[in-house]
């Protein structure tokens, strides 16, 4: 199996740390490509930024699309080629699934409908692997909250969340904090915060928070849920987020400046 990991942010560190923690996951014949958008945020706080990257994250799937040599579908393509040059669906010739990079990021299923794929962000598969538990959100920066209720509740999976709580600080510091110091912030959030003394587990509610799953679990005695490794682990049982027999691809239209970046190089011929 291979997934596309794709972070929100431009911010490598963390790409490279949610990385690190899907391969912990990951079976030994699951590959992981983990990238970044070239362009968009450092970090994302808010409702502004998270629209922002969705629209970098589909930039950057262009891109990939246009670099690869495996070559994709043609029905229709030609047809998508003149009508908008760049615009390119593929199915999953390329990858198998694709995980959202963000807690509370909206546009998973922007690229599931691109690519005809299973496409997860951390927060829903965070909150499905917590299914019948109460569980209680640890994260960054409380601006992200709204996101986080909006994304679970449109999938249909915030019944279980007794609470979010948030360290008041942002994605970049975090991420720059000695995992010690951070795993120590991290459980005395879980143990102030009024919910956290009904939650039966907690959930890393930041891709700042990737890999530190296992010292809290074992610093609060519950377990906690990484939602890069749920991701991991719904796309390696199959689960799917679209409906492959009513799929449609984005309609045929014009896209004036759409993708952002140059229409990938050799393209026609991959179509071929």
């Amino acid at each position: 199996m291979r997934i596309l990991l794709l972070n929100v942010n431009t911010n490598a560190t963390i790409t490279a740390r949610l990385a690190e923690a899907a391969r912990r996951a990951a079976s030994a014949d699951t590959v992981i490509e983990a990238t970044q958008p070239t362009w968009g945020v450092s970090s994302v706080e808010g409702v502004y930024d998270a629209y922002i990257s969705v629209a970098a994250g589909l930039d950057r799937v262009h891109q990939l699309l246009g670099r690869s040599s495996v070559p994709l579908p043609d029905t229709g393509y030609e047809q998508l080629l003149e009508c908008a040059p760049g615009h390119v669906p593929a199915r999953s010739a390329l990858w198998d699934a694709l995980i959202w990079g963000g807690f509370g990021d909206p546009g998973a299923d922007a690229f599931g409908e691109l690519l005809a794929i299973p496409a997860f962000d951390l927060a829903t598969a965070a909150a499905r692997e917590a299914a019948g538990r109460r569980y209680v959100i640890l994260t960054t920066v409380g601006s992200m909250r709204p996101l986080i209720v909006s994304v679970l509740a449109s999938a249909g999976v915030a019944a279980g969340c007794v609470g979010i709580a948030d360290l008041g600080a942002s994605v970049t510091s975090v991420g720059g904090l000695p995992e010690s110091e951070l795993i120590a912030a991290l459980a005395h959030l879980a143990v102030a915060t009024p919910s956290g003394k009904d939650a039966e587990c907690f959930l890393l509610g930041s891709a700042a928070l990737a890999g530190l799953a296992p010292p809290l679990a074992a610093a609060l005695g519950r377990p906690v849920i990484d939602g890069a490794q749920a991701a991991v682990r719904l796309a390696e049982a199959g689960a799917s987020t679209i409906d492959l027999g009513t799929h449609r691809f984005p309609a045929v239209k014009a896209r004036p400046g759409w993708p952002v970046s140059a229409p990938p190089i050799g393209l026609r011929p991959l179509l071929r």
